[in-house]
């Protein structure tokens, strides 16, 4: 059987973890609805807060379909939707997919077909570099909690500053 980096078997796979995810997103949307009716949350709010998520991922899902396009003129559809659906973003994917191509002679732009074991090198580099930071967490998140809260003892300032969740979700972006 020839490889083609858009085969059916490809988009079923994707497919199939990207419905897992979906499922996980819509049955804990469900739990956290009913736990907020149970415990007396104003069930308004919650619908507002919900209506505003979904509006505020709209922005940043254009970006994601363009990194998409961008992606699988070399790599097929089927990597990138995954990966972007998933875990990725288009700054780390790009960057990760074209290290890996260069590494082997080739770029995204070039017209070259992939084999399958260059295929599955980019696959494997994309997505093992991007674990480090879930490796990363139960290794260090300690002992930076210990340092964040050490520098908040020091001075007040930076103790609002590290309890402002504004301020951790864009460290976190970073």
């Amino acid at each position: 059987m020839e490889f083609h980096v858009n085969h059916p078997v490809l988009f079923i796979i994707a497919g199939l973890l990207i419905a897992v995810v979906l499922g996980q997103s819509v049955y804990f949307l469900i739990k956290a609805m009913k736990r907020s009716k149970a415990i007396g949350m104003d069930q308004a709010k919650i619908r507002k807060t919900i209506l505003s998520a979904a509006v505020f991922t709209v922005a940043p899902a254009v970006a994601i379909v363009i990194s998409v396009i961008t992606l699988s003129k070399k790599l097929g559809l089927p990597l990138p939707w995954l990966r972007l659906s998933v875990v990725g973003s288009m700054s780390y994917e790009t960057v990760a997919a074209n290290n890996a191509l260069s590494a082997m002679g080739q770029s995204l732009g070039s017209g070259d077909p992939l084999t399958a074991q260059q295929y599955v090198n980019v696959l494997l580099v994309m997505t093992v570099s991007i674990m480090l930071g879930i490796w990363l967490v139960p290794v260090i998140g300690k002992k930076l909690q210990k340092g964040m809260r050490s520098l908040g003892n020091r001075d007040a300032k930076w103790a609002e500053t590290f309890s402002n969740s504004l301020f951790i979700g864009m460290i976190a972006a970073f």
